[in-house]
Order: structure tokens, then C-alpha cells, then sequence
């Protein structure tokens, strides 16, 4: 924890430095980002920046996590009052698409060279775990609804892996080709979303 700072301080310092991370890696990428402006910006010596973060991943990672928190959040409130499960998750899975192609730092987690880069540089427990709370939470998901007989009785976490697939989908965007990836997006979601909701009967 940093030292010579009061509780106040360091939640201020913090504060300021994500709000200047997210400017810094919306502009100019994870790689280009400089510690040293981040901690000028912030009020405080490059050296303290260490105090907060373990590096400038680690701070890209933590803003990372808070647009995961908030798209849990907005999956759960889509979902809990969904009377049209296969509507509603085809709907939220085409949102969460278009996140990653208008959110700057969605986008940037999409990148291939920036994921690859947060895998290398950030320790790999810490990357796991970042990983294993967005699959948690849809496990927990998917299990809640297949016990309210909305989803096919899969393994759930093959389920979750289909989903996640589609991510990487994304980050492929490239190879699959600009100009036919919408309908090839919205055909893979629409195969998903119509193998896994039963129909009402």
C-alpha cells in the first residue's frame, strides 16, 4: 500500500490515475502509453506510479475489469426480465458487439497485438483471474437459467466457451473481411442463440 500518503490522497491519486489512463490508452494504445506522463498528470513521481500499479498493464487491466463489471451488470438486468430469452440474448450479444467496435478500450482488449502484449506483461494468476471472473459469472448465469428450463441442458461450460468464441471472432474481424463481417457475425449469434434457448411450447 503506498506509504506517506493519507487515505484521502490515495484514493484521489488513484482516481486520477485511471481517469489519465483512460485518456492515454484510448489515444494512443496500450504500448504507446508513457508511465512517466501518467504520473506528472496524476501529481505524483514516476516512481510512485509503482506504489498503485505494477505497471501500466496492470492499470489497463483495472479499467478493463470495471467495463467487465459493467457489462455483468447490464447482462443481468437484460436477463432477469427477459420474458423472450432468445430474443433478449441475441439482443445482448449484438450489443456486446457493438461495444467492442465503438468502446475505445473495448476495442483495444479486442486488438490482437494488445491482447497478446496484457498476456505477456501482466503476471499470468492475475490474467487468469480476470478471465475466470467473466466466465464465473456466466456460468452462474447460464446454470440459473437452464434450472429455469430456458437453455438447453449443456455443460455450461462449454456453453460459456461458445459464447467466448464469438469474441474471438472479433478480434478476427480482419481475416473474415470488413465488408461480410456483420452478417457473419449475426449468423453465428443467431445459430447460438437458436441451439441453446428452447422455444416456447
Amino acid at each position: 500500500m503506498p506509504k506517506g500518503f493519507t487515505e484521502s490522497e490515495k484514493q484521489r491519486i488513484r482516481k486520477k490515475l485511471i481517469e489519465r489512463g483512460r485518456e492515454h490508452f484510448e489515444r494512443f494504445g496500450v504500448r504507446k502509453t508513457n508511465v512517466a506522463d501518467l504520473a506528472r498528470e496524476a501529481g505524483i513521481a514516476k516512481g510512485t506510479f509503482y506504489l498503485f500499479f505494477d505497471s501500466k498493464e496492470d492499470l489497463f487491466l483495472t479499467i478493463n475489469e470495471e467495463f467487465d463489471k459493467q457489462l455483468q451488470r447490464e447482462a443481468a438486468r437484460r436477463l432477469e426480465k427477459s420474458k423472450d430469452p432468445k430474443k433478449t440474448l441475441r439482443e445482448f450479444l449484438l450489443y456486446v458487439f457493438d461495444l467492442f467496435d465503438t468502446n475505445p478500450m473495448l476495442k483495444l482488449a479486442a486488438d490482437k497485438e494488445e491482447f497478446e502484449r496484457l498476456s505477456r506483461k501482466i503476471p499470468p494468476d492475475k490474467f487468469k483471474a480476470h478471465q475466470e471472473s467473466t466466465r464465473n459469472f456466466f456460468t452462474k448465469l447460464i446454470k440459473k437459467w437452464q434450472q429455469e428450463g430456458l437453455i438447453r441442458d449443456h455443460d455450461p461450460e462449454v456453453i460459456v466457451g461458445a459464447v467466448k468464441s464469438l469474441y474471438f471472432v472479433f478480434m478476427h474481424r480482419d481475416f473474415i473481411g470488413e465488408d461480410i463481417f456483420s452478417e457473419v457475425s449475426d449468423l453465428l449469434i443467431d445459430s447460438l442463440v437458436n441451439h441453446l434457448v428452447k422455444d416456447n411450447e
